[in-house]
């Protein structure tokens, strides 16, 4: 009798290799919390590194317009820029600027104006989820609500 004992107690103790299906159901629920624990996170990481990247490229875009306009006789700024192309080509001397401005963290080139051969605002809309604005000037490069417009 104890011998059967010992036998059942066996069976019931040893056990077969591998996982449950009960385990790995639990394993795969914590997992998923995780992840949308994580997510959002991962998400912000991103849309700030390429803000990031867009207010680096604006300040590059700043010193290479005030290169330009040290260059000058007399001393002034781009008259016109159309377009992103436009300023590709007017400060090809100054900096190498990707042929599309998605390249440059930026989604648009929104407007440049100059009210005099001194000043300049270049308008430009960051590639990230809100589509930050961008203000550069000889001054200095403003973002967000400082740049004082919106991007669409």
């Amino acid at each position: 009798m104890l011998r059967d004992i010992k036998k059942r107690v066996k069976k019931v103790v040893r056990r077969e290799e591998g996982f449950t299906l009960l385990e790995l159901a639990i394993v795969l629920t914590v997992i998923a919390i995780l992840a949308t624990l994580l997510a959002p996170n991962v998400v912000n990481i991103v849309d700030s590194a390429v803000l990031t990247g867009a207010l680096s490229n604006a300040r590059a875009i700043h010193s290479a317009l005030n290169a330009f306009f040290s260059y000058q006789k007399p001393k002034q700024y781009p008259e016109a820029i159309a377009d992103w192309n436009t300023l590709r080509s007017t400060l090809d001397d100054y900096i190498a600027l990707p042929s599309d401005p998605k390249n440059a963290n930026f989604d648009s080139f929104k407007n440049y104006t100059r009210p005099n051969r001194n000043t300049y605002e270049l308008q430009l809309c960051a590639a990230d989820s809100a589509l930050t604005p961008i203000l550069i000037q000889e001054t200095g490069v403003l973002f967000g609500t400082d740049a004082g417009f919106s991007c669409p």
